[in-house]
């Protein structure tokens, strides 16, 4: 078996950074990996039991293929898997560990989720499910994929009140507020975080799942600093990369895309000291100055390579440009150039 962390946390006392922040740890386990003398059973064991307090089962008689990457953080768990289809039990013995954790978790293909004394909820891939581990259930995940969120109790119940009351699917992927949770997840999943951003990392996950398990008429209200506000800001810089080419990207046609207000994009970007236009132009000049080093753009004009990095105006890219980098394009390329001959 693999398992692998990035830093200790033994007993659940987690390791920390120079300045007593707590670090993140990562653990990754693969049954690819499992030793023919461990099998399903290790797995079981140390994954499902012990790892994540459920019974691991495959939904046929074929062996369980699991492949699972688990981000921790405090008071919060962060994991993504791939996985044939498999059902996780909470059975009610498995209740007495005293695991009183929330838990959001969505599968491609949806879930099939029983409760003692309930009828099966058929929940469709764009429905996640939530429910406390204080409580007994079952899930059947058909796979391929599946992502999950637990979140210690305290942090969600100062957020949500009505915790014990929430519906197995009052997560729908298809809100704002949902999309943004698993897009935010996704992108800290996989990006390397250090010890100084763990803390608001966490917080902002938090955030994010008490706007989506609260009643509808929440999800207008956010904290000025949350989670809401840095997933919004990171999707608006995903979608500038993705359209940084397009002359016509403005805040206007980036608001209308994310269904967000003009006003608040031109604020989260106020927030952190610049302008939506000035945060456009630095990301078109820092890849038009990569292009003007690059030797497969050399045959290409300066205009040419500006156009194409959403520049509509060359004398516009001109001024910025000595601006920004205290040199003239054309005396970049051609430093470049001499540099490559000599």
């Amino acid at each position: 078996m693999r398992a692998t962390m990035a830093s200790d946390e033994v007993d659940g006392v987690e390791a920390c950074g120079p300045a007593g922040e707590p670090s993140p740890a990562y653990v990754r386990l693969s049954t690819r990996e499992l030793a023919q003398d461990e099998g399903q059973g290790a797995l079981r064991e140390y994954y499902g039991r012990i790892g994540m307090g459920i019974d691991m089962a495959p939904l046929s008689d074929d062996e369980l293929a699991f492949d699972a990457s688990t981000l921790i953080l405090p008071g919060v768990r962060v994991s993504m898997a791939t996985t044939t289809p498999a059902a996780w039990d909470r059975r009610r013995d498995l209740t007495a560990d005293g695991n009183t954790e929330f838990v959001i978790a969505w599968g491609a293909h949806g879930f099939a989720c029983d409760r003692p004394g309930r009828t099966t909820l058929e929940l469709a891939g764009s429905t996640a499910f939530a429910s406390s581990f204080d409580r007994p259930w079952t899930v059947s995940c058909r796979g391929p994929w599946a992502t999950s969120i637990q979140i210690s109790r305290d942090l969600l119940a100062e957020r949500v009140p009505e915790l014990d009351d929430v519906p197995l699917d009052r997560v729908d992927r298809r809100r704002p507020e949902a999309a943004l949770l698993f897009d935010y997840q996704w992108l800290v999943a996989r990006n390397p975080l250090t010890a100084a951003m763990t803390a608001r990392v966490a917080t902002h996950i938090v955030d994010l799942a008490a706007l989506c398990l609260g009643p509808a008429s929440q999800a207008g209200r956010e904290r000025p600093n949350g989670g809401v506000r840095a997933a919004r800001l990171l999707a608006l810089k995903r979608h500038i990369d993705q359209n940084l080419h397009r002359s016509s990207l403005s805040a206007r046609t980036a608001a209308r895309a994310l269904g967000i207000s003009e006003r608040y994009v031109r604020d989260l970007f106020a927030e952190q000291e610049t302008s939506f236009a000035d945060y456009v132009a630095d990301c078109r000049l820092d890849e038009i100055r990569h292009r003007l080093q690059n030797a497969q753009d050399c045959g290409r004009s300066l205009a040419e390579i500006a156009a194409d990095a959403g520049f509509a105006q060359p004398s516009t890219f001109y001024r910025r440009f000595k601006a920004r980098f205290g040199i003239a394009p054309s005396d970049l390329r051609r430093g470049e150039q001499e540099h490559v001959r000599s």
